[in-house]
């Protein structure tokens, strides 16, 4: 098991982490960007870095079918227990290794792709193959929703100057006590450089409200693109 899947399953399986409810950004991109901005009506989702399905179950009370991957093994159950009353848009989820290929898992094409605090996880090498193997998958007019960690973003002051592969180490004490390897991103421009050949609809961004200043800002980048 790598180190990556090793520090989530700890996390999933032993301190409870995971959402309840979707992230309020996740809400507006389809109540702002995909039913008002592009009236667009999607029939399958792929939901890169799943999680328990929380994502997933939103965009299936919405019509979708949803597909999910990460790479922590118990999630596979938590998954499918949340997405499988959904008749024919029953959820089905599957356990990767980190860092390889998955385009082969799946006999359908994707409308709504959405990598949510994911893909800044991967090696610059195993980001680009991903952005290559998400474009294969998705049709025609797909639509991809990825977000990414900025150098805004409090990580980015404990990070080494130095990055290897894309990554970053960050080693953070205190309430999180973690070492992580993160892609920052440094603005809009090289954000879509990044999700090339993907072409840009909307760039966009959020940061969650806090109610303290011990930690900082926890900015990240908004990418939603469409496959042409």
């Amino acid at each position: 098991m790598t180190n990556s899947t090793q520090a989530y399953t700890d996390k999933y399986d032993k301190q409870g982490y995971g959402l309840s409810f979707p992230d309020g950004h996740i809400v507006r991109f389809y109540e702002r960007i995909l039913k008002y901005k592009l009236n667009f009506k999607g029939k399958t989702m792929l939901d890169f870095g799943c999680g328990n399905g929380v994502h997933s179950k939103y965009f299936q009370s919405k019509g979708y079918k949803p597909f999910g991957i990460d790479i922590v093994p118990s999630l596979k159950q938590a998954y499918e227990s949340l997405t499988g009353g959904g008749g024919a848009l029953k959820g089905e989820c599957h356990i990767i290794e980190a860092n390889v290929s998955f385009k082969h898992l799946f006999s359908e094409k994707m409308d709504l792709i959405v990598a949510n605090q994911s893909l800044y996880y991967l090696p610059r090498e195993n980001f680009s193959k991903t952005i290559a193997e998400f474009y294969e998958l998705a049709n025609e007019k797909a639509i991809l929703f990825a977000t990414m960690m900025s150098e805004k973003n409090y990580y980015f002051k404990h990070a080494l100057k130095e990055a290897q592969n894309g990554l970053r180490e960050v080693k953070l004490e205190g309430r999180l006590n973690e070492t992580s390897y993160i892609h920052f991103v440094k603005d809009t421009k090289e954000l879509c450089e990044l999700f090339k050949p993907f072409k840009p609809l909307f760039l966009g961004e959020y940061d969650p409200i806090n109610f303290y200043d011990f930690e900082g800002s926890a900015h990240h980048f908004i990418f939603v693109g469409i496959k042409e």
